[in-house]
């Protein structure tokens, strides 16, 4: 009968070999690229943050319920006499055919009973004409749903 000993264990003889090593990509990119790279990387993408931030709140309707801190904002659609459940299905709305449009992808979340529309600048592939159609296709699907 084997014991135990007899079976090679390769976490006995080395890293944690079991588990996945995500600091090494993480040090790898740092190392090759340097960490100006991705400082720059990040203040554009705050940058754009901030700009999606002051043109969508001039949008007609937008109400901002979280200003950007990073590069992140929340808002949701209103017009006069609309209850919370009409805000929050205009807002849905909203969400939805700007994403069906094809040239950004925009997403909601539900928080503290509200449903509220989010703007995430994250993606190496977001820049200024990223930021260009989100505003353009928002001002047109809330020109349709109003």
């Amino acid at each position: 009968m084997p014991h135990p000993q007899d079976f090679y264990d390769p976490s006995q003889h080395g890293p944690e070999l079991s588990r996945g090593f995500p600091g090494l990509r993480v040090w790898l990119s740092v190392k090759l690229y340097g960490a100006a790279a991705f400082r720059a990387a990040i203040a554009e993408k705050r940058a754009l943050a901030v700009d999606a931030f002051r043109r969508v709140a001039r949008l007609p309707g937008i109400v901002v319920d979280a200003e950007p801190e990073l590069s992140l904002f929340a808002f949701h659609l209103t017009a006069p006499g609309w209850s919370i459940a009409q805000e929050d299905a205009a807002t849905r709305a909203l969400m939805e055919r700007t994403t069906a449009r094809g040239r950004v992808m925009v997403t909601g979340s539900h928080t503290h009973g509200r449903y509220l529309g989010r703007v995430c600048v994250l993606s190496f592939r977001t820049h200024e004409p990223q930021i260009d159609a989100l505003v353009e296709d928002f001002a047109a699907v809330i020109a349709e749903l109003r």
